[in-house]
Parts: C-alpha cells; structure tokens; sequence
C-alpha cells in the first residue's frame, strides 16, 4: 500500500468515525418543556392617628402658640406578605415673626422660615419647679412600647455600653439595628476594630421618628482666668473657624456646631475628602447630614434641667426589671423614684 493510499485510508476512516458520532448524538438527544406559574403577593398598608381628634372638618382650627395637638400616626399593613413600612412625618413651615420668653421680637423682627409645629418628646421636665418627680406621659408611652417589643422579642434588654450591647457591632451579634445621635456611629460601634461591621462599612443611617438631643462636647473657661484673650481665641476657632469646623467633621465623621460648615458638607457646596463630596465611611459611602440637619431643626430644649442624666440613668435601670419581668410597672416606677431621690436630696416625690 502507498502512502498515498495509506493517507486516504485514514481520511476515510477519520470521517466515518465523524459520521458514526454524530449518528450517535441525533439518537440521544431529546427535549421537553416545564411551565413555572407565580402568584404575585400583595402589600397593602392603611394608616391610622386614634389618638388624633380633629375638628369635624378633619383639621385642627385656631390653634394658638404652645398648644399642644396629640399626634399618633400609625402603620398597618393589610397585605398578604410580611414588609418594611418607613413613615415621613412633615412639619409645615411659613415665614412668621417669633418672640422670646419676655415677649421681644427676634431676628430684628423679620419674619423669618420657621416649623409652625415642633416634635416634642416630654411636654415638662424631670423635676417641677418645686422639686417634686413629675414623669411625663410620653415617656410612659416609651415604657408600654417598649414592653410590647420586649415580649415580642424584637428589642433586647442589655445594659447600655455593656458586653452584651456591643455585641451588635459585629456580624455575629445579630443586631438589626441601634438607635443613637450622630456620636453613636463614629465613636462608639467599633468602627476602628478589623472585623466589625462598622469597620467594613456595613451600616446605613435612617431618619429616626424624632430629633434628640444627647450630650456634646463642650469647652469650658476656668472663672477668673488669667487667659482670657487665649480662651477667648480658642473657644472661637473651636466653634466658628470655619476649616476647623470641616476638618472635625470629615476626619472624625462627627457633627459640629456651625450651621455653614454642615449645611455645605450636606448639599455639596463644600467638599469633603480628596476635594469630593463627604460621605462616611462606617455608613458605606452614605452622607448622613442632610437627615441629622432635619433632626436637629426639630429640637426643643425648652424642658432641659440638670436633673436629666440622672433621671434618665435610674428611669431604664428600673424599668428594665419591669421589661424583663421581674417586677410589675408600679414596682419600677417606686424603685426609680427612690434612686432619684437618693442621687439628688433636694428633691421629692
């Protein structure tokens, strides 16, 4: 045989192997077809103020300044499926002329864009003018909702700053989420420890359901210094120097005193980091100022005393043995009065 043959030999073969394949391939192949059938589910939400009276036109006519106008909104969902409902509560706003306590004008007079209503979270103080506890029927309000998640198990009873608190900064804690002031976030979830979810920028802040105010830094001047204009100059550039002002805000993802510098790093018009707009880093990138601005527009401090710290310490150490079921409310509310009156002997019950 050639090799001329021999080649054409094994073409012939190469083909008919080829044919014999491709023979196999037909015989085996077969098809079919399913048909997935959805029902789309249904979210339906209704809203509901039962403690909301209103005139029978269905608003509240002639109001008059420092009046107060019980506002409940509520959410129930309806639907067939579970789902996140998020409620916006808008406070109307007009340009009006406001006086102070004495009855002067303020802003020479202007008038000026102002919040016809302001979100109250207590209507009086801890402590009355005459020393005695007065607990304000909001807070009592606190006490039943946060019963109510207690039992459901969807709020946990752990002493604040403690261990078990904590343990919601990292990924194996299991915690939704926390309720805080803009401090919480950059100095107190871990966020400089590897490994924790703040760390990884894994959370996202969210308009709270009121504004509130807790604590601050403050500078504070000796009586009688001898450094006066020093004092003088620090306190200024600690509070109106505006580059100062920004550098706290975008080294420390803190929130500052100085309406230009958080107005600006909110909007835009004054950038942040790498000449770029600010964003947080323990938030994922989100810039959440423009939400703390809004909260900070709703503020009334008017019911602030020296009395708060201690009030509100005793007032959840007590209540959390309510919560926790190892004594009734009544019980709480006595021990929290005791503990008040032994912090602070100049007042009663």
């Amino acid at each position: 045989m050639t090799k001329k043959k021999v080649a054409a030999f094994f073409t012939a073969a190469a083909l008919c192997g080829a044919l014999a394949v491709g023979s196999s391939m037909a015989y085996l192949t077969d098809h079919d077809s399913v048909t997935n059938k959805f029902s789309v589910g249904k979210v339906d939400i209704v809203g509901h103020e039962p403690n909301y009276t209103p005139d029978n036109d269905g608003k509240t006519n002639n109001i008059v300044p420092t009046q107060v106008i019980k506002k409940d909104p509520q959410i129930e969902n309806v639907g067939k499926n579970d789902a996140y409902v998020y409620l916006d509560v808008s406070i109307p706003i007009a340009k009006v002329i406001t006086v102070n306590a004495a009855g002067n004008r303020l802003n020479g007079g202007v008038a000026k864009d102002t919040e016809l209503f302001s979100m109250n979270n207590v209507s009086k103080k801890w402590v009355s003018d005459d020393k005695k506890i007065q607990i304000d029927d909001n807070i009592m309000k606190w006490v039943d909702d946060s019963k109510k998640l207690v039992d459901a198990g969807e709020t946990g009873t752990a002493d604040l700053w403690s261990d078990d608190w904590k343990k919601g900064f990292y990924p194996e804690g299991k915690v939704f989420s926390y309720f805080g002031p803009a401090w919480l976030v950059n100095f107190s979830m871990a966020a400089d420890e590897s490994g924790s979810i703040g760390n990884q920028g894994g959370w996202g802040a969210a308009q709270g359901p009121q504004g509130f105010f807790w604590g601050g830094t403050w500078i504070c001047a000796a009586a009688g210094t001898d450094n006066a204009d020093l004092v003088k100059d620090i306190m200024l550039k600690m509070t109106t120097d505006d580059d100062i002002m920004k550098d706290i805000v975008v080294k420390d993802d803190d929130f500052v005193n100085n309406s230009t510098v958080m107005d600006g790093l909110a909007d835009g018009t004054i950038m942040g980091k790498d000449d770029k707009p600010y964003t947080s880093t323990i938030l994922g990138g989100q810039n959440p100022l423009p939400m703390y601005i809004a909260g900070v527009k709703t503020l009334d401090l008017s019911n602030l005393s020296a009395y708060d710290q201690g009030c509100n310490e005793e007032f959840q150490k007590a209540m959390k043995d309510y919560f926790e079921g190892n004594c009734d409310k009544d019980t709480a509310i006595e021990t929290f009065k005791k503990a008040v009156i032994e912090k602070y002997p100049d007042i009663s019950e």
